[in-house]
């Protein structure tokens, strides 16, 4: 069974769809520049806008952070990479011992080498559907 990839347009026509089921449209039609009825059309896939709309479109649907991006027909957040929120302290080393010592336990070093602990369970994959990685 093969999965359809979704498009860029595709995740901005569902997010127009629950706009026009909800009765949320017309101020954003008006924020667009275009007529109600074209983005209840659009929500319908009875047409598709120009790449101008659609940039403007998912702009106003997640408040500036995310761009359109019409070459792909994909999606891209504008968010920062993250960064790691502090440095982890190096792993106690059973052959420098000091005067506060922690049991012994997987996360220590020894003569066997750094056992650790458990791997983690495997992530599932970040990437979402229409939007870049």
């Amino acid at each position: 069974m093969t999965e359809i990839e979704k498009t860029g347009t595709d995740v901005l026509r569902e997010a127009a769809r629950i706009r026009v089921k909800t009765m949320r449209y017309a101020g954003l039609a008006r924020d667009l520049g275009i007529a109600a009825e074209t983005l209840v059309a659009f929500s319908e896939n009875k047409l598709t806008p120009p790449p101008q709309i659609l940039s403007a479109l998912a702009k106003e649907l997640w408040g500036g952070h995310v761009v359109f991006d019409p070459v792909t027909d994909l999606l891209r957040t504008l968010a920062p990479p993250t960064r790691p929120l502090g440095v982890t302290p190096p792993l106690f080393d059973l052959e420098k011992p000091s005067r506060y010592a922690p049991p012994i336990g997987p996360w220590t070093k020894g003569s066997g080498g750094i056992t650790g602990l458990p791997p983690s369970p495997q992530a599932r994959p970040r990437t979402r559907p229409g939007w870049a990685r």
